[in-house]
């Protein structure tokens, strides 16, 4: 699968930002964008996405997220379905109101972890995954 950068006007820059859907146990779903961070050791999304999906962030399990700057991101862990073009798993996603970067984060654990292969052609601005 490739997917195009997209260009975020916030920073003006090009960055591999990718669409997915997220889906719940209780079976809502809400599709959304999410910036693929090899940097990142987990996935970590805005709070407002966990309430789109009916999920209750005081129910999540507990955990912390070191940001690239040091600071610790307090987040609310949840075992969801991502979908990625025609490719569905399950993975841990954390959501904190401590993420102030304007966009969702795709990591390592739960993410690049479900693909064989996940390549940056940064001057063509393409993602590619290959699960």
């Amino acid at each position: 699968m490739e997917f195009p950068y997209k260009f975020e006007r916030r920073y003006r820059h090009w960055y591999p930002i990718i669409p997915i859907r997220l889906g719940s146990p209780s079976g809502r779903s809400v599709e959304t964008d999410a910036y693929v961070d090899s940097g990142a050791a987990f996935s970590v999304f805005q709070p407002f996405e966990a309430i789109a999906l009916g999920l209750d962030l005081s129910r999540g399990r507990p955990g912390t997220v070191t940001a690239g700057d040091g600071r610790l991101l307090h987040c609310s862990l949840f075992s969801l379905v991502l979908g990625v073009g025609i490719h569905e798993f399950t993975g841990e996603i954390g959501f904190s109101p401590d993420l102030h970067i304007g966009f969702n984060v795709l990591g390592l654990s739960g993410f690049f972890d479900r693909f064989r292969e996940v390549s940056f052609r940064h001057r063509a601005r393409k993602l590619v995954l290959r699960p």
